[in-house]
């Protein structure tokens, strides 16, 4: 099995009021190596709590999920954590760039040029809108030039004409690169994907037939 990456025997759930809260219960699923899939799933199922979990940022209660070795995974972009709120866009270039082995310098000048922040990109990112924030993610995001990017909603609160220019820049990755997202823009979806996996009841239903998941995801 060439897969990209394996979910085995994976359950997550939160407590609430003495209650467990699941999100996944003894999911086993897979993603085929060089497709990009998309989660859909209806609001507070859990879908940004799976992409936290494939970036590592959050554990399972149980069981494992791993990627295919050599791949480099982004962190959740559209999330807001990941970054030191009281660093600016560039300290936090210099803090992360120098982890992941690459030239902060570099680095620098290509998120400047593209998030066009202007003198926010030397003021703490804590002082960011939404939208800034959202630009700095991807800028940042797509300079690192990563295996496998997971996408969450990122540009959901970004300008339509940052959202053109993402999209053209998402384009150009998808080439090279594969994908992980979550959207209700089925656009996005359809663009991009070429597999998706539906959450519902805790469980992940694959589909190969991009067609017959949108289906899916829409008759819930």
């Amino acid at each position: 099995m060439n897969a990209l990456m394996t979910l085995d025997n994976v359950t997550k759930f939160y407590r609430a009021q003495g209650r467990k809260r699941y999100i996944l219960k003894d999911v086993d699923a897979w993603v085929p190596l060089g497709k990009s899939v998309g989660i859909l799933g209806r609001n507070g199922v859990g879908k940004s709590t799976l992409v936290r979990m494939l970036a590592r940022a959050e554990q399972p209660n149980k069981g494992k999920i791993n990627w295919a070795t050599g791949i480099e995974v982004s962190w959740p972009m559209g999330l807001s954590g990941g970054f030191i709120g009281t660093l600016s866009a560039r300290d936090n270039i210099k803090v992360i760039s120098r982890i992941y082995g690459r030239d902060w310098r570099t680095m620098a000048d290509q998120v400047e040029a593209f998030a066009e922040l202007g003198r926010y990109f030397e003021m703490p990112i804590k002082t960011y809108s939404s939208g800034m924030r959202s630009r700095f993610t991807f800028a940042f995001s797509v300079a690192m030039d990563f295996d496998c990017y997971l996408f969450d909603e990122l540009m959901s609160v970004a300008d339509a004409r940052f959202r053109r220019r993402a999209e053209e820049e998402m384009q150009r990755l998808a080439g090279r690169s594969t994908f992980v997202i979550v959207s209700h823009r089925m656009r996005t979806i359809q663009t991009f994907c070429q597999c998706v996996f539906v959450l519902n009841d805790h469980k992940l239903e694959f589909f190969d037939d991009l067609n017959k998941g949108i289906q899916r995801y829409e008759s819930l």
